[in-house]
């Protein structure tokens, strides 16, 4: 991807992944909570979600750790607060 790579760009993949992973298709919101909104399986389906879109940036993303990230800097898990943290990742 290019050194500058958009959220826009991340929520794309981000979405696509996901519907391939869960099957949920359609509108999908920045602010809706993974769990809660979304109904993804933290322990399956998110590693696999994850695991999907590092590949589509080239780098190897922690599920793990993202999740860790989340809850240590006290934001809800939701696609926006995921989006930012996949976008510091990818561009290191």
């Amino acid at each position: 991807m290019t050194p500058q790579t958009t959220r826009q760009q991340i929520l794309e993949i981000f979405i696509t992944a996901m519907a391939e992973v869960t099957g949920v298709e359609g509108e999908i919101s920045p602010d809706n909570h993974l769990e809660e909104d979304l109904s993804v399986d933290m322990q399956y389906e998110f590693p696999r979600i994850i695991a999907r879109v590092g590949r589509k940036f080239g780098v190897q993303l922690n599920s793990k750790h993202l999740i860790d990230e989340l809850i240590t800097n006290d934001e809800d898990l939701t696609v926006e607060a995921l989006i930012g943290l996949i976008q510091e990742e990818v561009e290191l």
